[in-house]
This record gives C-alpha cells, sequence and structure tokens, in this order.
C-alpha cells in the first residue's frame, strides 16, 4: 500500500458482550504501522485491537500499540501492528519490503 494511500480503520472494543467499533481513517499505513485520526485519542503505550481495511476490500484484525499521540488540527495517533498476520504483510507490502 502507498504510504500516502487512506484507509478505513476501526478500534474494537466490547461492551456488555458486544462489540463496539471507534471508526478511523489511517493514513501513511505500511507492515509496520499506520497514523489514525478519528473520534479519540489513546495514551502512548496502550495497546488495542484495530481491524484496518486492506487493498484488495479484505479486512484484518490485529493487535496493535499507541507509540505517538498528536494534539491540534492534525489530532491522532501513530500506531505500530502486534502479530500482524504474514497475509495482510504480503497485501498491504504489495512486493515491496518495508
Amino acid at each position: 500500500m502507498e504510504a500516502n494511500r487512506k484507509t478505513s480503520a476501526a478500534i474494537v472494543s466490547t461492551v456488555d458482550g458486544q462489540p463496539c467499533y471507534a471508526m478511523f481513517e489511517a493514513s501513511g499505513v505500511t507492515v509496520h504501522g499506520a497514523f489514525l485520526s478519528g473520534p479519540l485519542l489513546l495514551e502512548v503505550q496502550e495497546s488495542f485491537t484495530v481491524e484496518l481495511a486492506l487493498p484488495d476490500g479484505d479486512k484484518v484484525r490485529t493487535r496493535a500499540r499507541v507509540v505517538r499521540v498528536a494534539s491540534g488540527v492534525a489530532a491522532g495517533m501513530d500506531i505500530s501492528f502486534i502479530d500482524l498476520p504474514d497475509e495482510a504483510k504480503r497485501k498491504l507490502s504489495n512486493g515491496r519490503n518495508d
């Protein structure tokens, strides 16, 4: 996936046993992580489950961790993926070694 390409992402949590989604826009997506902008900011080092739309339309869920938080006009979070499945890595890299 091109580093400047944007896609949808959701932080997934459970409330009263039901899945709950907070929707975000993901940019700068690589096999290592992404920048999420959306309705809330988490704390640095906080980990969570994220669902990401892949270039082919599939979705992947993986764990991620917040590595940096930006506030102000360009508010959002840099996240690092934890245990991204190999198939998702292949689809995101499109043959590149990033």
